[in-house]
């Protein structure tokens, strides 16, 4: 055989062997037909219990800067960080059962100066243990109200005068009715807390206290 025989015979070789094999399929395997393969599937579909969803549009809505609301939340003297929770359009702040939610961003940085100021020194004053050092912490928390409300104030401490020791607070979202703002606060000390509500009110001099209104102690 000559040289032009041997390659037209190997060329046959090769064309009848591709032709014989079908890659990708198993031997002795046969194709399934396309129809048998997805009724199969859809009744296998129909006998499963789908959850239903819980943020149906969570994928498609639209993301939005949050550096400037994470940036108007701060810690809170002697409190831990508080955990967010941050989805694409809303977020989700924390809450403490019975006393509400933690969302302060609505809370005016005036304003909470000024509230902060006040509970760090009602915090010295339910730590004093001399009768002349509660006297001048009085004398300092009475500048924060109004002047005709300075009786609440009087009040307020003669019913709480024997809660000692406490170490932290912590302040929630404020409730806003034009120039007042009701603000509440959690004051806790190793064997429970006490909730307060401080309304303010703003004036010629600024944010003032008009009332103080408070719950019974909790112990834990």
């Amino acid at each position: 055989m000559n040289r032009i025989g041997i390659w037209y015979a190997a060329i046959v070789f090769v064309l009848f062997f591709c032709g014989c094999s079908q890659p990708g399929i198993p031997e002795g395997s046969e194709m399934s037909d396309p129809d048998t393969v997805k009724s199969h599937m859809l009744q296998i579909s129909t006998g499963i219990d789908w959850t239903a969803e819980l943020e149906p549009d969570f994928l498609s809505r639209r993301k939005k800067n949050s550096s400037d609301r994470f940036a108007s939340v701060q810690a809170v003297s002697g409190v831990g960080p508080v955990a967010l929770y941050l989805f694409p359009e809303d977020y989700i702040y924390p809450e403490l059962p019975g006393f509400g939610s933690l969302d302060i961003t609505s809370l005016e940085p005036e304003l909470e100066s000024v509230l902060k100021e006040f509970c760090s020194q009602l915090v010295l004053w339910y730590n004093a243990r001399l009768p002349e050092q509660r006297k001048n912490l009085e004398e300092d928390l009475a500048g924060y109200f109004v002047p005709i409300q300075t009786y609440m104030l009087t009040v307020f401490l003669y019913n709480t005068q024997d809660i000692f020791s406490v170490t932290e607070y912590i302040y929630g979202k404020p409730f806003s009715d034009g120039s007042y703002r009701q603000i509440p606060v959690r004051f806790s000390n190793a064997d429970g807390w006490f909730d307060v509500q401080v309304f303010f009110t703003r004036t010629a001099s600024g944010w003032q206290i008009e009332q103080v209104q408070y719950g019974a102690y909790v112990n834990e």
